[in-house]
């Protein structure tokens, strides 16, 4: 809940410190966690298989016996979640200016602004090559096979061409770019 919110306060920012400070903070707090989570599940062990009467007591009363594994796996996906989210947005932060006292973000639109013409242009020639390639109906494909005209080979490629989210893909693609075909 705690890094919920804090990265939702440090969205409408998305200064490049912060964002780094909360990717650092999440992950030491996730180191030093475990760290305490394994000293305690060794102190349970050591507990039931040395200190317990019944030879048999790890069954019944060891560290991990009961515990909710699939709670505990969702929450780490969770929190790696907002740790991606996090680093995903750092490539489009602002900087923080010391001579000015302003944070400046012409990087980040720099950036922006050339994925998106890059994957808008891609988006084009896929969009042209989908037309070149016209769309056929099943049953004129059936009927080239029984004889008739040979008719080219339906491609998925020309129906997904259309998709009503080209805007949606062309985003997502400019944002991934940087760490896509990061050197």
């Amino acid at each position: 809940g705690f890094f919920s919110f804090f990265l939702a306060c440090i969205v409408q920012d998305r200064e490049e410190f912060m964002l780094m400070k909360f990717i650092l903070g999440m992950k030491g707090t996730q180191f030093i966690s475990g760290i305490i989570k394994a000293l305690i599940a060794y102190e349970g062990f050591w507990q039931c298989t040395v200190l317990a009467a019944d030879p048999m007591a790890c069954r019944l009363d060891g560290p991990g016996v009961g515990s909710h594994a699939r709670f505990t796996a969702a929450l780490l996906v969770f929190l790696q979640i907002l740790m991606w989210t996090a680093f995903l947005l750092l490539p489009y932060a602002r900087q923080y200016d010391p001579n000015t006292g302003r944070l400046t973000d012409w990087r980040a639109l720099a950036l922006w602004q050339t994925n998106y013409e890059r994957e808008s242009q891609a988006a084009d020639e896929r969009d042209n090559q989908g037309q070149e390639e016209a769309y056929q109906k099943l049953h004129d494909i059936e009927a080239a096979k029984q004889g008739g005209a040979s008719a080219p080979p339906f491609e998925l490629k020309t129906f997904f061409s259309y998709l009503p989210l080209r805007e949606l893909r062309i985003r997502w693609s400019a944002l991934a770019y940087p760490l896509l075909h990061a050197s």
